[in-house]
């Protein structure tokens, strides 16, 4: 019997019970009009040309492509993000789809007990502060420099991206240019946990630690949050995971996996605004 695949209507998920995530979109494959497999997908960053898979009910090749041959003509790239240890049949079946790694996460668990311990409990050369809307241009120009060049003008946050997230951005900068911006910090919507991600310019590499001290400084002292966060850092700052594995708890590491599609047209990039429903993270 042949498989057919689509996008699922919310009728498929109700007739197959399945829960229902807004704001993201489902694709199934079909065998006697009965539901066999899925997969949760959505716009990354809420670029219309750019599908990030977030969850697939089996680890298969076959869903895999069907995705990518339906939407490959309006699709600039595919991503994934994948846990590198318990997703690794998945990264297997990614790679053999022809995703390829452009990237990967490292998320950090940061202990302010044991920050207390530490003789390193002062920073003179990072400091961290709120964002300003003076600060959104630059930040997205910073952001941009950040990228792995050969995707930068794809993935880069602009300043409607940063106008949208006022209140979840932190920026560090040097202590005596306060406008000389070394890198910022991202909260992420992770429910019940304090998750932000780091961005940094490799050339400023090791200056990661001051600007977790710094964080922490304000974060958890000045500002009363969370004794425990965690932090992700990519891999711009490949000198530094291991020094970082020796002073903080990894949790988790993933592959950021893509895939070029092939559009008919250049499609224009909608505004770069997060989207922050998104499916919880394989942590």
């Amino acid at each position: 019997m042949k498989i057919k695949a689509r996008k699922l209507n919310i009728i498929d998920l109700i007739n197959n019970k399945k829960d229902i995530l807004w704001g993201k979109d489902y694709f199934g494959q079909f065998k006697k009009n009965k539901l066999i497999n899925y997969l949760i997908f959505g716009n990354h960053q809420n670029l219309m040309d750019i599908k990030e898979i977030f969850r697939t009910d089996t680890c298969s090749k076959n869903l895999i492509n069907d995705f990518v041959n339906l939407y490959a003509k309006k699709t600039k790239y595919f991503i994934r993000e994948l846990d590198e240890l318990r997703d690794l049949k998945e990264i297997e079946v990614m790679r053999e789809s022809g995703f390829m790694r452009f990237n990967r996460n490292y998320c950090f668990d940061f202990d302010a007990q044991q920050f207390n311990q530490s003789s390193e409990t002062q920073v003179h050369d990072v400091y961290c502060r709120e964002i300003t809307r003076k600060d959104f241009g630059e930040l997205a120009n910073f952001d941009r420099d950040c990228q792995i060049m050969e995707y930068r003008d794809v993935f880069f946050r602009n300043k409607v991206f940063f106008e949208n997230n006022l209140n979840k951005v932190f920026i560090f900068s040097h202590t005596n240019n306060l406008n000389n911006i070394v890198a910022y910090a991202l909260k992420k919507e992770i429910k019940d946990k304090s998750v932000f991600e780091i961005i940094m310019h490799p050339a400023s590499a090791s200056l990661i630690h001051d600007c977790i001290i710094a964080f922490a400084e304000k974060y958890v002292f000045f500002e009363k949050f969370d004794d425990n966060f965690f932090f992700i850092v990519n891999d711009n700052l490949k000198t530094e995971i291991e020094a970082l594995r020796k002073q903080y708890a990894l949790l988790w590491s993933n592959q950021i996996l893509i895939k070029e599609g092939n559009p008919r047209t250049k499609i224009k990039l909608s505004k770069q605004i997060f989207n922050f429903n998104s499916v919880t993270k394989t942590t």
